[in-house]
This record gives structure tokens, sequence and C-alpha cells, in this order.
């Protein structure tokens, strides 16, 4: 299936605000099923826009929220050129590393 030539520029807004910011903040579920948001160093490394690569304690409680519930969620901000992106998914089980995979 050929790409949508009109989502060029939005892919490549966001590696550049995933290559750029300080910052990314994630997000997961806890044990009640309330939305925990953490703010990460940006994310260590990337494959293309669909895989994230944090790095994380795997005895962190994001890790064990991760493991009880794998919705996921991503957020970028721009605070400066007021531009944000968002992308949700649910984590594959093969995530848990010391690298954490999204």
């Amino acid at each position: 299936m050929p790409e949508n030539p009109a989502l060029k520029g939005v892919k490549d807004l966001i590696a550049k605000m995933a290559d750029t910011l300080p910052t990314a903040y994630i997000s997961s579920f806890d044990e009640e099923g309330f939305p925990c948001t953490k703010a990460m160093l940006a994310p260590r490394k990337r494959g293309g826009i669909k895989k994230f690569y944090f790095t994380t304690n795997t005895f962190s409680l994001r890790v064990a929220h991760y493991k009880a519930d794998p919705k996921a969620s991503i957020y970028f901000c721009d605070e400066n050129g007021f531009e944000d992106f968002s992308k949700s998914w649910v984590a594959p089980a093969h995530w848990m590393t010391n690298v954490c995979r999204w």
C-alpha cells in the first residue's frame, strides 16, 4: 500500500521531537485502572516512529503496571513551538528487558 504523502511532514515532525526534546511522557494504568503519567528522559533510541526505547529499572512501578495491563501511551510536547504528539498502543508481551521497548 503506498504511503500517504500528506503524512510525510507529520512523521518527520514526530521523529524530530523524539530526537531533540529532552523529556517524553509515558502513561500506564495502575492496579485500580487509573492512568499514571510519568516524565522520562528522552527515548534512548527509536526504530522509526513505531518503536521507542526507554531506560528504567525492571522492578519499577511502571514495569509492574505494563505487566498487569499492557496498554501504553507516549506523549511528546514542544512547549516553545506549541507542537505535540501522542501515541497509544498495547505493549507486546516480549518488551520486558532492562531497556523497555514500546
